[in-house]
């Protein structure tokens, strides 16, 4: 088989590249034939003798079906990206014709064509080959590594010198070759562009280290390790193993925090991370190299970190440029990989109520419903990552998630898309970056499918505070967020304390204006619960000058929400919760259900529904939210919510106020305290910080408090001590 379109001469500077390379060079090496001979067998394998039959192999590509599809479509001209955890996946497959054009970006996102050159669609050819022996594959893969080599010096400098790309091209490239390399249907041809191509890319990656930060820098490290592994038999790779080993050394202090947590605090990277040190490790695993105490420690720490952030459905939650992703399988590589060395099994955390991870700044609280079914509350505290690894951040200091079995409740929208705007080269013009009205109507009528996607810049939007669960003045985001290069916001933790079915979460966000260090305004957001039955959020918010403020909620994908004067009805099927609204402060506030957008995987967007609560123009306000999470059908009765004794005291807002909820013979009195002085709500009397009283249909009474010194219900002392303690229930 002749491979084109590489010319001879590209052919033959390989070969002599090569050969220069090797630590043997027996007489006549230089012959095509016997370099590709000695080529392979490098005298390592990256799999398990068994290949695609192995375990490791199948805990990492679990589903054959989908690479028998995605190269059957590679083999009609069409590439689908679809890897278990893939940063960018595809949802349609797009056409590449039959000469590719490494530079062309079919379905106009940038990310595509960075996939394409990261090997993908050339592993699922090679392990495709492997599973069902179709001989096209080969010759679709020695055309297109043919063409790659060929095109490589014409590419873009951009995508010539991505970093990331060449990283998981790297590791592709040997995954992919490890699989084939025997097989006497590649031709010698192709096993030199295959190797010549490894090579290049671990010396571009050796060279170029410690120039990257965060998740990139683990991608380069750990396959140029690989690739150092791999072929140390067979060529001189002392400089990439220790020049790799020193920074992998640096970034697991600097890229790590001491919680555990990716420094770019964004889940889905996180896991990455986790999994390009899982790979590195399978090579040493198949050819019982011992990995580095430390290190593997180092993962096990970071692993247990993902589990602990497990919702209800055993995905990870999607904050910043997050998609909802399955741990377990994550979870099941690792197992794989690990095999005698992994201590006891890991399993997604439903015994774990509390969770903080503080450095990162997330805390989480799961319950127990009556009838078995989990909750799950995400309270979001954390700043802006530091320079350099804040690309995959949002806007959405002090938001938090609310997932059910059921899933997602208040939901964080995901991220959609990289691109701020899609677009494909019109024929005949150059530069497309601004159009005038007659090149847009040339656009969209060849590509209509941009036009809706065109409208506005998604990229932003899915990033803005307005599309969390927290406060924007103005629609704005807030200081750090419109303008990179401006102070961040900071965020205060004040309390994180949760005893029995009591919690209260408490955080400070002092926001700056964009390019200056001026404050713009303080928002303390508290919230208080009593689990499984009621989530409480009081938010107090002051400013330097007024502003239309915007709290906004975001539903879950199959929540439907409709207005019924100061509440908010939403159901899910025959399910019904009652979000009510109150403004203690007397701040105006109206409320709207908004047509909105959710995004569960990188490139797809959902219709879902938005509540916003609109304060008019206002310096300082007070926002009480009530969320019921008891699930309760349309046949129940009539439920209540009520806000009453309200006293602001010295407070530019209020600061104790009582909720009183009451459905039949259901009664629950949730007095919310925050001045830390002994206060009369009701018939409490404290300076609890949170007091309860639960008077069930059954007749039983359950009273308590968190944080306080002084408890009185109805006249009567029921605690008094010199510290502040918790305690519930109390017997009367």
């Amino acid at each position: 088989m002749r491979i084109s379109p590489l010319s001879d001469v590209d052919l033959q500077s390989a070969i002599l590249g090569l050969s220069s390379r090797l630590k043997e060079k027996p007489v006549g090496l230089i012959e095509l034939s016997l370099l590709a001979r000695c080529l392979r067998n490098p005298g390592k394998r990256y799999w398990p003798a068994e290949g695609v039959h192995s375990n490791l192999f199948q805990t990492r590509f679990p589903d054959a079906g989908e690479i028998i599809r995605s190269a059957d479509l590679i083999s009609r001209g069409e590439i689908i990206f679809w890897h278990p955890w893939h940063m960018e996946t595809s949802t349609l497959p797009e056409k590449i014709g039959k000469k590719i054009d490494w530079l062309n970006v079919p379905n106009g996102d940038d990310e595509w064509r960075h996939s394409l050159m990261r090997f993908f669609h050339i592993f699922d050819l090679a392990a495709g080959f492997c599973l069902n022996n179709n001989p096209a594959y080969l010759e679709i893969l020695t055309d297109h590594i043919a063409s790659f080599a060929d095109s490589r010096k014409k590419l873009l400098r951009t995508n010539k010198t991505n970093r990331l790309d060449a990283a998981v091209r790297l590791f592709n490239l040997i995954k992919a070759f490890d699989l084939i390399r025997e097989r006497k249907e590649l031709p010698d041809e192709a096993v030199i562009l295959l190797s010549s191509l490894i090579l290049e890319d671990a010396d571009f990656l050796c060279d170029g280290l410690g120039q990257k930060v965060g998740n990139w820098e683990f991608f380069i490290v750990t396959s140029l390790l690989t690739a150092g592994e791999y072929l140390a038999n067979l060529s001189d790779t002392e400089r990439w193993r220790t020049r790799g080993l020193e920074r992998l050394n640096e970034i697991t202090v600097t890229e790590i925090l001491p919680d555990g947590m990716l420094i770019e605090k964004c889940p889905m990277y996180h896991g990455e991370v986790i999994l390009t040190l899982l790979d590195y490790f399978a090579i040493q695993r198949t050819n019982k190299i011992a990995i580095a105490p430390d290190l593997a420690a180092l993962n096990e720490k970071m692993i247990g970190v993902l589990v602990s952030l497990a919702d209800p459905q055993g995905k990870i939650p999607q904050i910043g440029d997050s998609d909802a992703f399955d741990i377990d399988y994550i979870i099941n590589f690792r197992n794989a990989v690990m095999e005698d060395i992994r201590p006891a099994e890991l399993k997604l955390p439903a015994d774990q109520p509390f969770v903080t991870l503080p450095a990162t700044g997330w805390t989480i609280r799961r319950w127990k419903t009556e009838d078995n079914q989990d909750g799950y509350l995400l309270f979001d505290f954390a700043t802006r990552p530091p320079e350099r690894r804040y690309w995959h951040s949002h806007a959405d200091e002090l938001q938090y998630l609310i997932t059910t079995t059921d899933g997602p409740f208040l939901a964080d929208p995901g991220r959609f898309t990289y691109a701020p705007i899609f677009r494909n080269p019109i024929p005949f013009f150059k530069g497309t970056k601004r159009f005038n009205a007659p090149k847009k109507l040339i656009y969209h009528s060849i590509h209509p499918r941009f036009k809706e996607i065109n409208s506005r810049n998604w990229r932003r939007y899915f990033r803005s505070t307005v599309s969390h669960n927290t406060i924007s003045p103005n629609g704005a985001d807030f200081g750090g967020y419109e303008a990179w290069n401006s102070r961040p916001p900071e965020v205060t933790l004040l309390s994180q304390n949760s005893s029995g079915p009591l919690l209260h979460f408490a955080a400070r966000l002092t926001d700056f204006k964009t390019r200056s260090d001026e404050i713009n305004h303080t928002q303390e957001r508290h919230i208080i619960g009593y689990l499984p039955d009621a989530i409480v959020v009081y938010d107090m918010v002051t400013s330097k000058a007024p502003h239309r403020w915007i709290c906004s909620y975001h539903l879950g994908a199959n929540l439907r929400a409709s207005l019924d004067g100061n509440n908010v009805r939403v159901r899910a099927s025959e399910k019904e919760h009652l979000i009510s609204f109150f403004s203690p402060s007397g701040a105006e506030h109206s409320l709207s259900i908004e047509d909105d957008w959710l995004s569960p995987v990188y490139n797809t967007k959902i219709q879902s529904q938005s509540i916003r609560a609109y304060m008019k123009d206002t310096d300082r306000f007070s926002l009480l939210t009530v969320i019921w999470m008891r699930s309760r059908s349309r046949r129940d009765e009539p439920l209540e919510i009520q806000c009453h004794d309200i006293e602001q005291g010295d407070s530019p807002v209020p600061l104790s106020f009582l909720i009183n909820i009451k459905q039949g013979e259901f009664e629950l009195r949730l007095g919310m305290n925050c001045s830390g002085q002994k206060r009369k709500l009701g018939l409490f009397e404290t300076d609890a910080l949170l007091a309860i009283d639960h008077n069930a249909p059954d007749g039983r009474r359950q009273v308590g408090f968190l944080q306080g010194q002084n408890f009185c219900y109805d006249g009567r002392l029921v605690h008094s001590s010199s510290n502040k303690s918790d305690r519930f229930p109390i017997s009367l």
